[in-house]
């Protein structure tokens, strides 16, 4: 056995089964470990009937998605762990594919998977860095802006993928065709990983910082790829391991909650990984626009998207301040040069 699939949930009784009832069909032997962010509807009582038994790390308190893992990741003693949302139900190959993957490139130190919507269009095959320091799901015949979304709150809310707690999170907004043919052929390597399944190196993991659990929800894949690549890693995509996902089944997309998580920990992510001046130049081009909202409203614009919003805008920047020291501590022990380097070959490719 030398993977434990940890699967992050919060109120997931209407959607779990179908996961953990995949997770136990697998056909490569693994540990089974749910993550259960305090749910409060019967969740905890649909795990102890599960035929699986698996084990389950009850929070006090709903961490989010990045913090589930996070939390996880000192119980994890196999060499391998999988990241998985509690409403994606991977085929019995999966793991195996993945495995499999990692055992033929040392070098690799994440692999990622190919998630499905239930009518079969792909919702993610890796992500791409765009130019802005977007992580981007790659489909086909285009992308989905955001990576498909590992979402928490504080509030009462609705459930999202990734089995955290948020008032209305959206999910990824595609740019592209349905995907259809995205996912084919031998692994290859990618940026990033979507979240939502993904097998990583256990220790490559630790000794990268594991993971951002202050990001609640959100990014928090992007960054773990990220800064493995900056310690020397490469991520790989691999075909044969699908997922069927039900993203965005009881979501609204481009809700508040979505945007501000999304602009914080992008901008936040910068900060950890980017070059210096890629952060600096992100974070005035955000200040900035937010400074001329002001003006636009008082011109009688129509009122903005969610993400344009002054006030949004402005929590962003107050959680944004109040992050800042940790992640630019976070910026110790890797050089500018690697960090120029990982940018000029993946950003905008």
């Amino acid at each position: 056995m030398r993977s434990t699939v940890v699967v992050v949930t919060w109120r997931g009784r209407r959607h779990l089964t179908a996961c953990l009832d995949a997770v136990a069909a697998l056909n490569r032997p693994h540990r089974t470990l749910v993550v259960d962010n305090a749910s409060d509807d019967g969740t905890a009582e649909l795990i102890a009937r599960h035929p699986s038994r698996p084990e389950v790390l009850r929070l006090r308190r709903n961490l989010g998605y990045a913090g589930g893992i996070a939390a996880a990741l000192p119980r994890i003693g196999t060499p391998f762990v999988a990241w998985l949302n509690d409403d994606a139900a991977p085929e019995p190959g999966w793991l195996a594919a993945l495995e499999d993957a990692l055992d033929a490139d040392r070098g690799a130190w994440a692999a990622a998977s190919v998630l499905r919507t239930p009518d079969g269009a792909v919702q993610s095959a890796g992500v791409r860095l765009s130019g802005d320091g977007h992580g981007v799901d790659s489909v086909d015949g285009g992308e989905s802006v955001g990576g498909v979304p590992s979402a928490g709150g504080d509030e009462p809310a609705v459930q999202v993928e990734s089995g955290a707690e948020v008032e209305s999170v959206g999910g990824t907004e595609s740019v592209g065709g349905t995907g259809s043919g995205a996912a084919a052929g031998p692994a290859r390597e990618v940026f990033g990983f979507c979240g939502g399944a993904a097998l990583l190196r256990t220790a490559e993991l630790r000794a990268a910082g594991g993971v951002p659990a202050r990001f609640f929800c959100y990014y928090e894949d992007t960054d773990t790829a990220w800064r493995l690549r900056l310690d020397g890693g490469r991520v790989l995509l691999v075909p044969d391991a699908r997922v069927a996902h039900l993203h965005g089944a009881s979501t609204r997309p481009g809700s508040a909650k979505f945007h501000r998580w999304n602009e914080r920990n992008r901008l936040l992510a910068l900060l950890r990984c980017a070059p210096g001046r890629v952060a600096a130049r992100e974070l005035a081009r955000f200040a900035a626009l937010t400074a001329v909202l002001p003006l636009r409203r008082l011109r009688g614009d129509p009122v903005p998207p969610a993400n344009f919003r002054l006030a949004l805008r402005l929590r962003v920047l107050a959680e944004l301040g109040a992050h800042a020291p940790a992640a630019l501590l976070a910026r110790r022990g890797r050089t500018a040069t690697a960090r120029a380097e990982v940018w000029h070959r993946w950003a905008g490719r």
